[in-house]
């Protein structure tokens, strides 16, 4: 099924469907800090084939810090690790 259509046609050869893949990635100094953006519309990079699910765009946009300092940090608690 095509990207973001009704769902109810299927592409073909005489029928194709055309998408966009949107992915914006910039970076930037805030003082001492340098951050990545990353923007992007989620769509994959090549074709692909859903039969169950017609595929839609979900925007996301975040910016975190690059290159951070993690010594030391922990993302789990140590009781949640078994070795």
């Amino acid at each position: 099924m095509c990207p973001n259509g009704s769902g109810s046609e299927f592409y073909t050869e005489a029928n194709p469907c055309n998408f966009t893949r949107k992915l914006c990635v910039t970076c930037d100094d805030d003082g001492s800090d340098v951050y990545i953006r990353v923007q992007s519309n989620q769509m994959p990079n090549h074709c692909f084939q859903a039969t169950n699910e017609n595929p839609t765009d979900n925007y996301s946009d975040f910016r975190v810090k690059f290159n951070r300092d993690v010594t030391g940090m922990m993302n789990v608690e140590e009781s949640d690790v078994n070795t």
